[in-house]
């Protein structure tokens, strides 16, 4: 038998589980009301993010394009200057998907976000004034926050349907970043928290939430709007800071023990891609020009058969800085009209004198 004092004290303790229980459901019915009134969506899960965004989740992919998009309306630059957008995207997700059976070139164009292009309508997009300048038939394809490895199965998805002549393929500075599980779990500035695929050491395909606590998060994502916020803003804050493992690169150069590894996974890639469509002609860029990434990727292209253009961001940041034209749309970022007619004038200089987009 029990002692009073014993009972009162599990009576105390079971008062204040309840309370803790009901402080935690007010506080999860007192943000889902605020988020209510103010009109702010956050995806009930993350398989339902393309509520609020362009993309959404993917089995096979991670993340994808969505369907059958289309808005319009004003967009400012990040000087103020207002600009029209229409944005759109085909039933498989593509901005451009030109006639197959054309006897133009067709240019498949693959790349992340500066390819999914947002912030910028269809035709003003770098592919799109490459497709009216040449005449060609484009096939544009970005996904937003993607690495090599998932655009690379964008291309295995349509390459035997398109069949292209030339491979236009838009690199970032943090593909690198995003093609290691090692790295992105280590990146606070890189990382969009979502399922994505990897590349393992022996070519095998695996998928991982490169994030701390996957179980905490994904529970939040399915659940908890409060702890989804707490998550968020933990993730805002760790990602203004300078702790990150970027700055660790940036210093190390490509000596870097974990870039290194990045490096080699992102050439099996391109290795995979050569082996299965050698003949492909494949022309590359690279947004950012941040040492060492800038260099490996160049030096890939080289090694793997790739054209590669260089310049581009520097020609847009030049054109910022020394003519004071705006080239970055609001999110201070991507670019505007200006940027991607900037990125299509380079690219048209490498094209143009091959012959891609001539008429016979």
């Amino acid at each position: 038998m029990t002692s009073p004092a014993f009972r009162g004290l599990a009576a105390k303790i079971s008062l204040s589980i309840v309370a803790a229980i009901v402080a935690l459901v007010a506080a999860e019915f007192a943000t889902r009301s605020y988020l209510a009134i103010r009109k702010i969506s956050l995806p009930q899960s993350s398989e339902e993010i393309d509520r609020i965004g362009i993309i959404r989740m993917d089995d096979r992919l991670g993340w994808r394009s969505i369907e059958n998009m289309f808005y319009e309306g004003r967009h400012k630059d990040a000087a103020g200057n207002e600009y029209y957008v229409r944005y759109s995207t085909d039933k498989r997700g593509f901005r451009f998907f030109g006639d197959v059976d054309s006897d133009k070139t067709k240019i498949f164009v693959i790349g992340d976000s500066f390819t999914h292009a947002a912030q910028v309508a269809n035709e003003k997009t770098y592919y799109g004034l490459i497709g009216a300048a040449l005449p060609a038939e484009i096939f544009a394809y970005g996904i937003e926050g993607s690495g090599t490895l998932q655009q690379f199965m964008v291309l295995e998805q349509y390459m035997g349907e398109v069949r292209p002549d030339l491979v236009l393929w838009q690199f970032c500075w943090n593909d690198f970043i995003n093609n290691s599980l090692e790295l992105e779990l280590q990146s606070k500035k890189n990382n969009c928290g979502f399922r994505r695929p990897y590349l393992g050491e022996n070519g095998e395909v695996y998928y991982a939430l490169p994030k701390k606590r996957p179980l905490l998060r994904r529970f939040a994502n399915h659940h908890s709007r409060l702890l989804y916020l707490i998550l968020l803003g933990l993730d805002r804050r760790a990602a203004a800071g300078e702790d990150s493992v970027e700055r660790d690169i940036a210093e190390t150069g490509a000596r870097h023990a974990g870039f290194r590894r990045a490096v080699a996974v992102t050439g099996r890639i391109f290795e995979t891609f050569r082996k299965r469509w050698p003949d492909v002609r494949v022309v590359g860029f690279c947004v950012g020009e941040d040492s060492p990434y800038y260099e490996e990727f160049q030096r890939l292209a080289a090694e793997f058969d790739m054209e590669f253009v260089g310049g581009v961001s520097e020609a847009i940041r030049r054109e910022r800085e020394k003519n004071g034209r705006m080239t970055v749309s609001g999110d201070y970022v991507h670019w505007n009209e200006l940027g991607h007619a900037l990125c299509a004038e380079r690219i048209l200089e490498r094209l143009k004198p091959h012959g891609a987009g001539e008429e016979d």
